[in-house]
């Protein structure tokens, strides 16, 4: 690698950080548990495949349960190698068909569900717009999902589907038009806190009182058990991990020692500084994975219960999440600030009856894709301007597809651009996450996801080599277009008072003095 004297010391600094994460993961025995590059996904690599999914019987139309796990990063759960307890999860996607490259178009819930619902990436929808930068004294706005956009529970209801949803986020509500074309929409339970279970048992007693409905149904299930303010960590689990947290070496600012002492909480809300924790990466994690834990608890029972149903053998399920979360390994937590795989990284898994394809696929894909999917899969025409690709396609499966995520609500016009193997990140607004704002490439940064899935390298900054170089023109090309390309102006509406405090509560605004 070609390597520039002027940024010697940002190369000299970089590599001293990398050797304490090497070390400290060594000397732990954490390298599969604490750090994201190392980790060993529970499959084998080599049976991954890039191929669009095969039906076995015609498309018809079937029930479809549709999960989303918020704020649940990929690399976290057990079957991509991850130290959190996901035994239901791991058990689903191994049975039915998971990809292993899924991202999301936006880093945080709006405009996510937003692409996910439309099949438009965010700056088509134009659901992008944070409340906070609408200040206007004490009220704030919020942009909305508008009627122009056809959802996929429109298309859905339109095609003579029962419709409904069950969701505990803040963001989706009503008046934000994301119960477009759901016939229930239930957003009581849209609180800070919700279990999981809470809205497992919402969805499992709306399908028994459904009755004898003719209808199929679609019915969607939104949980934020991974999101904060994080669960209690049980003492078991912190005992259990309390040595390798005690020794974790890897470097971490004081700042974010301070959050992580005030964020990792035990039974009754006691911090787990008071036990003797060290406020460090290792004890943020495991917080966080309590959390992802808990989901696949609550997912498990929601499993169970449908099982338990006489539809069960005409009924997909898939399961996904909105984004992931910085967990400080860069020095920040929390997401909607940066283009990283920490942040856009998302588990896709399915159980799609009359589809012959299980294990792993390896093509790269998008939120963005599902309601194309679903509509292919089960043979119902969805009018509007989607953008996706169906994966029972070929397009899915062809030699250098690329996927486009954005929606950054700060900077608007940041863009990462990954194929099967290698990723742009192209940062024309700044840098939204902490950290140096000079950098050697510019706003131009470009990683490889197989020998450097953890984005630790960037090659720019290296000096990319020369067989490379093709592969990032034409990347960086795509990610220039993309942030030059129009941008929707979404209509807005005020947020009220109890909108406004569930939000706080979330991290989402600073409290309005």
């Amino acid at each position: 690698m070609i390597e520039s004297a002027a940024r010697g010391p940002e190369v000299v600094l970089r590599r001293i950080q990398l050797v304490l994460l090497a070390f400290s993961a060594l000397n732990l025995g954490l390298v599969g548990a604490c750090s994201r590059q190392e980790a060993a996904p529970a499959w084998d690599a080599a049976d991954a495949r890039c191929e669009p999914l095969a039906r076995s019987v015609p498309a018809r139309p079937r029930n479809v349960v549709f999960v989303l796990a918020d704020t649940t990063r990929r690399d976290r759960l057990g079957l991509h190698g991850g130290p959190a307890d996901t035994p239901r999860f791991d058990a689903f996607a191994s049975e039915g068909v998971f990809f292993t490259a899924a991202e999301t178009q936006a880093p945080w819930t709006k405009p996510s569900v937003a692409t996910l619902f439309t099949g438009l990436p965010p700056s088509r929808h134009g659901v992008v717009s944070h409340p906070a930068l609408r200040r206007e004294k004490t009220q704030m706005e919020s942009d909305l999902l508008g009627p122009e956009h056809e959802t996929l529970a429109e298309s859905l209801a339109a095609a003579g589907y029962q419709t409904a949803a069950f969701v505990s986020n803040p963001w989706l509500q009503r008046r934000l038009g994301f119960d477009q074309g759901f016939e229930t929409w239930d957003e009581s339970m849209a609180h800070n806190a919700t279990p999981g279970e809470v809205v497992t048992e919402a969805g499992l007693r709306w399908l028994r009182e459904r009755g004898d409905d003719p209808r199929p149904y679609f019915l969607y299930l939104h949980y934020m058990d991974a999101h904060s303010p994080y669960h209690a960590v049980p003492t078991a689990e912190f005992e259990a991990r309390r040595e390798q947290i005690a020794a974790d070496l890897r470097p971490l600012t004081p700042k974010a020692r301070g959050a992580i002492a005030r964020l990792a909480r035990g039974p009754g809300k006691r911090p787990l500084t008071a036990e003797g924790a060290v406020p460090n990466l290792a004890l943020f994690e495991l917080v966080y994975d309590v959390g992802v834990a808990h989901f696949d608890r609550a997912f498990g029972r929601l499993l169970d219960g449908l099982e338990a149903q006489d539809d069960w053998a005409e009924t997909a399920v898939v399961v996904t999440s909105d984004h992931g979360e910085a967990l400080f390994e860069r020095g920040y937590n929390d997401h909607g600030r940066g283009l990283y795989g920490d942040e856009l990284d998302v588990p896709l898994a399915a159980r799609l009856p009359g589809v012959s394809t299980t294990g792993p696929i390896s093509c790269p894909v998008g939120l963005v894709d599902l309601r194309r999917s679903l509509c292919d899969y089960l043979g119902v025409e969805c009018q509007g301007d989607d953008r996706g690709t169906s994966v029972l396609s070929d397009e899915i499966a062809e030699p250098g597809r690329m996927v486009v995520s954005e929606g950054l609500y700060i900077a608007p016009r940041n863009r990462a651009v990954r194929d099967a193997r290698h990723k742009v990140m192209y940062e024309p607004d700044g840098r939204l996450a902490r950290g140096p704002r000079t950098h050697a490439g510019g706003p131009w940064r470009f990683y490889d996801l197989v020998e450097d899935p953890g984005e630790l390298r960037d090659l720019v900054s290296e000096g990319i080599p020369e067989p490379l170089r093709a592969d990032y023109e034409r990347l960086s090309a795509a990610a220039k277009a993309s942030s030059a390309g129009p941008q929707t102006k979404a209509a807005t509406t005020l947020l009220d008072d109890e909108t406004r405090r569930r939000l706080e509560a979330l991290g989402y605004l600073d409290p309005v003095e």
